[in-house]
């Protein structure tokens, strides 16, 4: 579509497609209900990225350097007024099996009042198919609180954990790499692997075990929640990572367990990518990580006595920790005196020949030649 909008016109899937954007694997339309006059428009995301941009453009006729002299103002009248003119929102396709259905939200600051949700419910409701289910989506939990009061057959409404749990595809981790794919349905598979494991490897569990080591890539066949521990790992990887349903199905129809791969998640997508590919990894270019691994001693785990500080020494940091073994060494050094204890300098050190004179030069002149 090449228009900026859909303007007091019914949304239909096959518009919805044309208009749509797509964020977190979720095609979404931005939606401004003009209060004043009634009309509702569905906005280009190929046009605008932004609801301000659109309505500054399309609506009110006004330069963006003036939309970002006044934005300040603009932002609270769009978000915090009660008496405000444009209500804002996002509606997003979420597809499970054969059903589909549509979310309405607006950003996380907005302040509407429960009848203002209520008022841009059914006015988008009114102009979206009749076909596909809209449902509301609360922001924020003063949302929350305020649709609690007004009843569900008037405003229905859904969860993000609903939604998330009904997502087949959900980027957690954007990214992409090349190995070989190994999937394990069990963790008793996967612990019987597990030493056979590589730096190169990409992996798909239904729940990747959180001892998992530093690999190429994550595929997680069931859902997981956004900051679970593997997923903080994956982020810290900086290695692809993914929520895909189905993915067993896909690789038993493709034979990919144990092939070289390539695979991506792109939040753009409608799904993960995982191509295969004659080309094998070079396993004897070790990323720099793995070449220069991080060792830590083991912890000492038996019972430990209490002990005094000034009797510790930094040897004893694995059975009283850091801090303890620290302080120690300081006792230690503030009872018995150290020539080291204010730094460098505080030890004598002859000079070299090519500086010893310098100073003398620097401060009394004539100093060096009479030297």
């Amino acid at each position: 579509m090449e228009s900026a909008a859909l303007i007091d016109a019914q949304l239909t899937m096959t518009a919805f497609t044309q208009l749509a954007g797509r964020l977190g694997g979720y095609p979404f339309v931005k939606v401004v209900v003009d209060r004043p006059g009634g009309h509702i428009h569905f906005i280009n995301d190929a046009r605008y990225s932004f609801h301000a941009e659109y309505i500054a453009a399309e609506i009110l006729g006004i330069a963006k350097v003036e939309l970002e002299a006044g934005i300040d103002d603009f932002n609270h009248s769009i978000y915090h007024a009660e008496d405000r003119r444009f209500y804002l929102g996002i509606l997003a396709l979420h597809t499970s099996d054969d059903r589909r259905m549509l979310s309405l939200e607006t950003v996380e600051v907005d302040t509407m009042s429960g009848p203002m949700l209520a008022y841009f419910y059914l006015a988008v409701r009114a102009a979206v198919d009749p076909a596909l289910p809209v449902l509301v989506k609360p922001a924020n939990h003063s949302q929350e609180q305020l649709l609690a009061e007004i009843p569900t057959a008037e405003v229905p409404r859904i969860r993000a954990h609903e939604l998330f749990s009904s997502a087949r595809f959900v980027p957690l981790n954007p990214g992409s790499a090349h190995g070989r794919l190994r999937a394990f349905r069990t963790e008793a598979d996967y612990r019987a692997a597990a030493d056979s494991l590589e730096w190169y490897d990409i992996i798909v569990m239904h729940r990747v075990p959180d001892d998992v080591p530093r690999l190429a890539g994550i595929v997680n066949a069931h859902h997981t929640t956004p900051l679970s521990h593997t997923n903080v790992l994956a982020s810290g990887w900086q290695v692809p990572n993914a929520v895909q349903l189905g993915v067993f199905d896909r690789i038993d129809a493709e034979q990919l367990n144990g092939q070289w791969v390539r695979y991506e998640v792109d939040p753009a997508s409608d799904e993960i990518t995982l191509t295969p590919t004659e080309d094998a990894v070079d396993v004897t270019r070790k990323p720099a990580w793995y070449a220069q691994r991080i060792v830590l001693e083991e912890p000492e785990s038996q019972t430990s006595p209490i002990t005094s500080l000034d009797r510790l020494r930094l040897h004893d940091r694995h059975r009283y920790g850091t801090k303890a073994a620290n302080l120690g060494e300081l006792h230690h050094v503030l009872a018995n005196g150290s020539g080291r204890l204010l730094g460098f300098y505080q030890v004598r050190r002859p000079p070299r020949a090519r500086q010893r004179f310098r100073p003398a030069a620097r401060l009394l002149p004539g100093a060096a030649a009479a030297a």
